[in-house]
C-alpha cells in the first residue's frame, strides 16, 4: 500500500509515523528517491496531532480507499498500481501534491489516533517488544493484524464492541489454531478496541482450561483437528495464492481450436 502512494506523500506518512531514512555506513549512497526503496528506521514516537499528522492520516485514508479499488483489478507490479492511483486522484479532481480528503472522514481516524496515543500504546507495549504487522499465518488465507510479544492481537474499531466479542474471540482462536507449526509461539490472545483504546487479553492456557468440557486438549492436537477439518479450504487457498504469485505464462496457454 505504501508503494502506490506518490513519493512525497509516502515520505510524509513515514516521517509522521516517526521514521527516518538514512544511508548505511557500510555502503555508498544509492541516491534513490523512491521512499519504498530506502531504509527507514524508528527515530521518534509521535505524541500529538498537528499538520504533519493530518497529512499522514489523510494518506492512510487514500491508501485504504485505493486498496478497495485495487482488489477488483489484477495488477502485477507497483507501476501499474501507481498509474491506477494517479487516475483515481485525477477523477477526484486532485493530484499528488494537493491531496485532500473530506474532513468528516478524518475526524474518526483522528479520534482513534488520539486515543491510541493517550492510552492504547502503553497497553500494547506491555505485551512485549516484538511487533509483527499483518502476520501471514496461512498465505492467502489467514493474516493476523498484529503480534506483540507472544500475544496475537486483533484490532477492532466499533463504538459498541460488546455484541461482537464472541465472534472476535473465535477469529483469534482460528488464527491460533492455524499456526500449525507454532511458528509465532503465541501464549496469549488480545483484542484492541481502538475507539475505546482498551486491550482485552486472555492467556492461551486459561482459554484451553475454561473451554474444555473434560480434560484440556493439547494445543497441537486441536491444530491437527482443525487442519484436517479445513484441508480442502486450505488447499484451495494455497492454490489461488500460488496462481497469483506465478501467473500462467502466455506460452503455456493452449491456442483455441
Amino acid at each position: 500500500m505504501l508503494g502506490v502512494l506518490p513519493s512525497e506523500l509516502c515520505s510524509q506518512l513515514l516521517r509522521a509515523s516517526g521514521l527516518e531514512t538514512h544511508d548505511t555506513p557500510q555502503f555508498p549512497a544509492s541516491r534513490t528517491v523512491d521512499p519504498v526503496l530506502q531504509i527507514w528506521t524508528r527515530a521518534t514516537h509521535p505524541t500529538e496531532i498537528g499538520r504533519t499528522e493530518d497529512v499522514a492520516l489523510n494518506a492512510v485514508l487514500l491508501a485504504t480507499e485505493f486498496e478497495s479499488v485495487s482488489h477488483r483489478k489484477i495488477m502485477s507490479n507497483v507501476q501499474q498500481q501507481r498509474v491506477l492511483f494517479a487516475s483515481m486522484l485525477e477523477m477526484q479532481g486532485s493530484n499528488a501534491n494537493d491531496v485532500k480528503t473530506d474532513s468528516k472522514l478524518l475526524e474518526p481516524l483522528t479520534h482513534l489516533w488520539r486515543e491510541y496515543l493517550a492510552r492504547g500504546r502503553d497497553r500494547l507495549q506491555e505485551l512485549g517488544e516484538r511487533v509483527l504487522i499483518s502476520a501471514e499465518i496461512v498465505p492467502g488465507f489467514a493474516t493476523a493484524d498484529l503480534v506483540v510479544g507472544l500475544t496475537l492481537v486483533e484490532i477492532k474499531t466499533y463504538a459498541d464492541p460488546s455484541p461482537h466479542l464472541d465472534a472476535w474471540l473465535d477469529q483469534l482462536l482460528g488464527y491460533l489454531l492455524l499456526d500449525r507449526w507454532n511458528t509465532l509461539k503465541i501464549t496469549g490472545l488480545a483484542l484492541y478496541c481502538g475507539w475505546q483504546a482498551r486491550t482485552l487479553t486472555v492467556t492461551v492456557e486459561e482459554l484451553l482450561k475454561t473451554s474444555a468440557r473434560e480434560a484440556p486438549v493439547a494445543l497441537h492436537d486441536l491444530r491437527a483437528l482443525l487442519r484436517e477439518a479445513m484441508r480442502d479450504d486450505l488447499d484451495d487457498a494455497e492454490q489461488r495464492y500460488q496462481q497469483r504469485r506465478f501467473p500462467v505464462p502466455p506460452e503455456a496457454i493452449a491456442p483455441q481450436a
